[in-house]
């Protein structure tokens, strides 16, 4: 399960905190990349992943209230971009202040709010994990 997935994350962020000294994580920077989601759209994907994402937005705020520091989504869509602006006015300010979109990939942000052990590869890091991934196909 998701939350599975973040414990062990969660476990492993704290042990290395502890071995190098530094403060334990009590805040993630969620970072995703929206590339293809038009045609996950278009071909009713999303309609798959749409409940893993309602389960996984129950988990945190159940499990993990406050916890998310920053949410980056990159390759978004000029059109989902749009929509957003529509969607932010009925959010939380609070909320509204820690989603940001990108129409790329936002390699100055990921440095910004990362170190470059924790960017992956793909995103010009370090990163060489093997994180959970959609796919649009």
């Amino acid at each position: 399960s998701y939350l599975y997935f973040l414990e062990t994350h969660f476990y492993e962020m704290r042990k290395s905190a502890m071995r190098s000294g530094c403060r334990t994580v009590d805040r993630i920077v969620y970072f995703a990349d929206a590339d293809g989601i038009v045609k996950s759209i278009t071909n009713r994907k999303i309609w798959k992943v749409l409940p893993l994402l309602k389960t996984l937005v129950t988990l945190i705020e159940c499990h993990y209230p406050e916890i998310v520091e920053h949410i980056v989504l990159f390759n978004v869509p000029k059109v989902a971009s749009a929509v957003y602006k529509v969607v932010k006015a009925f959010l939380d300010p609070v909320t509204a202040g820690k989603i940001e979109l990108f129409s790329g990939v936002p390699y100055g942000r990921f440095k910004e709010l990362l170190e470059e052990d924790v960017i992956p590869v793909e995103y010009g890091g370090t990163n060489r994990i093997d994180y959970p991934q959609t796919s649009s196909n």
